[in-house]
């Protein structure tokens, strides 16, 4: 399944994306009644490289894969496979596409390799042997003119990849991390230049959310908790201080207007869901009354550098209610003065922080024990320096720095050209050992729909906790985008972006290649486009539809007789969009049934019916049909009927609903 983009990427405000028009492996899926066994790989190598060239041929510039294999018992194309299909590992299945694209290089399909991380994120690393020093901050430096507005470019937009969906889960990760933390990250101390956003977020926490008044608006409103089952049909965006603060963290407003605007929110949508006189409704009153008058005083001193403004102090904010909230933002203030609340006990007593005097950094200056006098060393009370022996990680990292003398050239296919492409300078990657436990940090991905649920919580870099980094290390408004390409750098080994363009200036070997190619497309049918001389197929217009096509229709592939006719009827439907039996209807109203059917189960144990059920169980539930009474399985009917008839049905448990995607 492959998805197709033509260069017509919208990112809003009228912007479009600048980028190549490209082809998505999306997913691969295949059973193994293919004969001879031996030619399994050759053939599929083919068809692989085949398509590639026809996409090359339609102008497409570059095709992404990604080497994720499915989950046991999951169906990625083919719905229900044999029980005794083997499932491949991840580094059998990167074996299997190194060869795949050995053999498009060999017959000239494409003409480069990399990984997705060196051909979309802009960071320059420095070539490291051992995964320390290759994952430290310092070797992953980021091209600041690739930075548009505090933000990284975005990357190739594909359904169902990895970054998409791990972009996601970083930022939720990071909004629950500091709603549920006690410290404020860059939290402002002594002189100097200080980012408004973290201001207002210390404000928000240590002036705000201490007050026994903020209680109610601290957290999300859990209504299911509080048997507030109205609550989601009268306030339609609900907001509390926890995001708010959150948000200001992470460096998600615009301007000082559009917190005050979400704060201004947490307090309408309290005294509009309860009546006036709740105390829910007096606590809201009172907390946007200390809201509004620390905002304002903490404004106070950012008119410091100022003098000439006429300073209200009822609405000093107003004056800076479009000053930018970006994280890059700094305003050159006076922050001794600022009164922070002792949160410690939450009283309305002020206090000034003091301004602790900060160590400037020097690499060259060994931190000393405390038992150690200093006079007894030479070099001005500085430790010597010592050529300590080789340790075993820098043996090991000798053992792989020797695996690179020998370089190949990827015009001649090798493997292991290709395998040194994608591995760039994190080297340090070949090392089995080394690259697994650098990837249990980010955890190994799953493609959408490759599992029901969500994947099992994961540990990253972006976990920790930067309450107390240092300055240069603060979070950025790019940090999303630094997260985001330190994941995908981690499995860039997984993330193939093959070049199907030839190079401007070409040596004798790639011209070779290139007539190659042209000998390999001499018997393709340039004047056909898929787009526009092939009929759309609603079954094949996404990955989930041809599933549940095949499990509305019984299209199973576990064993070679079912494989069969499920090949030919898909085929049928492939060919004829209007074929008979596409669209489900209602057994009772014979009408077309759409978003959800809700099918008639013959036992319970359907209800938890996965997709791959294996030979012995499916005889055993053979033989219990078998033994069951005549009447009991002549009075069962298949029957597929929409939500307005099984609301009127007596029987309802007999039903359980599934997603229907293919629109009449």
């Amino acid at each position: 399944y492959v998805h197709e983009n033509d260069c017509d990427d919208d990112f809003g405000d009228g912007v479009k994306g600048e980028q190549m028009k490209r082809v998505y492996i999306a997913y691969l899926d295949s059973v193994e009644y293919f004969r001879p066994r031996k030619c399994r790989s050759a053939v599929f190598h083919e068809i692989l490289i085949a398509y590639l060239a026809t996409a090359r041929v339609r102008g497409y510039e570059s095709a992404h894969i990604w080497a994720c294999p499915p989950s046991r018992g999951n169906s990625f194309v083919f719905w229900n496979h044999p029980a005794s299909q083997r499932t491949p590992t991840k580094e059998r299945l990167r074996s299997w596409y190194h060869s795949a694209i050995s053999r498009g290089i060999t017959s000239g399909v494409i003409t480069d390799v990399k990984s997705l991380f060196e051909s979309s994120f802009p960071f320059s690393i420095t070539r490291c042997f051992d995964s320390t020093s290759a994952l430290s901050p310092e070797n992953m430096r980021i091209c600041e003119d690739s930075i548009l507005g505090g933000r990284i470019a975005c990357p190739p937009l594909m359904d169902g990849d990895y970054w998409i969906e791990e972009a996601v889960r970083l930022h939720a990760v990071s909004i629950m991390r500091y709603m549920k933390s006690k410290l404020t990250p860059g939290l402002p101390s002594g002189e100097g230049k200080q980012c408004p956003a973290i201001l207002v977020a210390s404000l928000i926490r240590d002036r705000v959310m201490v007050h026994e008044v903020s209680a109610p608006f601290r957290r999300p409103v859990n209504a299911a908790a509080l048997q507030l089952f109205d609550y989601h049909t009268i306030i339609k965006n609900p907001m509390d201080l926890g995001t708010v603060y959150s948000r200001c963290i992470l460096g998600e407003f615009d301007c000082l207007q559009s917190i005050v605007d979400d704060v201004e929110l947490v307090y309408s949508n309290a005294m509009t869901f309860n009546p006036p006189g709740h105390f829910v409704y007096n606590m809201a009153i009172q907390s946007r009354d200390i809201f509004y008058k620390e905002l304002n005083l903490l404004t106070a001193q950012w008119h410091l550098r100022n003098d000439s403004i006429n300073l209200d102090g009822s609405s000093s904010w107003k004056c800076f209610a479009n000053a930018s909230m970006s994280l890059d933002n700094v305003l050159d203030v006076k922050t001794n003065d600022i009164p922070i609340k002792n949160s410690a006990n939450g009283d309305c007593k002020d206090e000034v922080l003091p301004s602790p005097q900060l160590m400037p950094l020097d690499s060259s200056v060994a931190i000393l024990p405390a038992d150690l006098p200093c006079s007894i060393l030479p070099n001005n009370g500085r430790k010597p320096v010592s050529c300590p022996l080789p340790t075993a990680t820098q043996k090991h990292s000798a053992a792989i720095q020797s695996l690179f003398t020998e370089q190949h050239t990827l015009i001649s296919g090798h493997e292991d050209a290709i395998i040194d492409r994608m591995v760039g300078d994190d080297v340090w990657m070949i090392d089995k050992k080394a690259s697994n436990n650098a990837t249990k940090v980010g955890g190994p991905g799953k493609k959408r729909g490759s599992s029901k649920g969500s994947a099992k919580r994961r540990s990253s870099a972006s976990d920790i906790s930067s309450c107390d980094e240092p300055p240069s290390k603060r979070r950025r408004q790019s940090w999303l985008g630094e997260e985001v390409a330190l994941s995908v750098r981690k499995m860039r080994t997984d993330f193939f972006s093959c070049s199907l363009v030839p190079k401007e200036s070409m040596s004798s070997e790639e011209e070779l290649k290139e007539r190659v190619f042209k000998e390999y497309v001499s018997s393709f049918d340039k004047t056909k486009s898929i787009k526009k001389d092939f009929a759309q197929c609603r079954v094949a217009d996404s990955r989930h539809a041809l599933l549940e096509f095949s499990q509305y229709r019984n299209l199973e592939f576990d064993t070679l007789r079912r494989a069969k006719y499920s090949t030919s009827v898909l085929l049928v439907h492939l060919h004829d969009d209007c074929a008979p039996g596409l669209i489900p209807h209602c057994t009772d109203c014979n009408e077309a049934i759409e978003e959800v059917r809700w099918h008639r189960i013959r036992h319970v144990d359907e209800r938890q019916h996965t997709g791959r059920i294996p030979p012995t169980v499916r005889a055993a539930r053979m033989t219990q049909v078998a033994g069951r009474t005549k009447d009991t399985e002549a009075s069962h009917v298949g029957e597929e009927i929409c939500a307005s008839c099984c609301e009127k049905r007596l029987n309802k448990e007999d039903f359980i609903p599934l997603p229907v995607s293919i629109k009449a």
